[in-house]
């Protein structure tokens, strides 16, 4: 069976050159142009997404009227998207400003496995947090809006 993968050499693959044979061989190696772009994009996104999530965490700090729970879950999904573009924003960054990730294994399955759990367990456990106690000691699920939907009953004064 032929081989369809270019061989990988120094001139090519930077993770020869370096000796970290961890790297799967499916892995592209792109033009220099590509990756500056990734790079520049990558800033672009970590700039925003601090911006507009450090907004929704200042607003809710600053003003009393927004601390509700129904609030909580949104905040709680600004501080898990901070935390996922911290790690998952600037880390590439730094890899695409060179070319290829040359920081390593551990670092690169530190940065996969707190983004996944940023992205998926911590605002499901947040969120498992606050919507429980409707359906256990409060009113429980209520109709809202135009009553065609339900959600927690926030308003409700009483424990059941």
């Amino acid at each position: 069976m032929v081989s369809t993968q270019t061989p990988y050499n120094e001139s090519t693959n930077p993770y020869v050159l370096y000796g970290d044979g961890w790297v799967p061989d499916y892995v592209e190696i792109v033009s220099r142009g590509y990756y500056t772009f990734l790079a520049v994009y990558m800033t672009v996104l970590f700039i925003l997404s601090c911006f507009f999530n450090s907004v929704v965490i200042v607003a809710t700090i600053k003003y009393k009227k927004l601390r509700k729970p129904i609030n909580y879950l949104i905040v709680n999904l600004a501080v898990a998207d901070l935390a996922n573009a911290s790690i998952g924003c600037t880390i590439p960054i730094f890899t695409n400003a060179v070319g290829y990730f040359y920081l390593g294994k551990y670092v690169c399955q530190f940065a996969g496995c707190t983004v996944s759990i940023f992205s998926i367990a911590f605002t499901w456990t947040w969120s498992i947090i606050w919507n429980t106690p409707p359906l256990v000691l409060w009113d429980g699920y209520v109709p809202e809006g135009v009553g065609t939907s339900c959600a927690p009953n926030w308003f409700s004064e009483g424990l059941r």
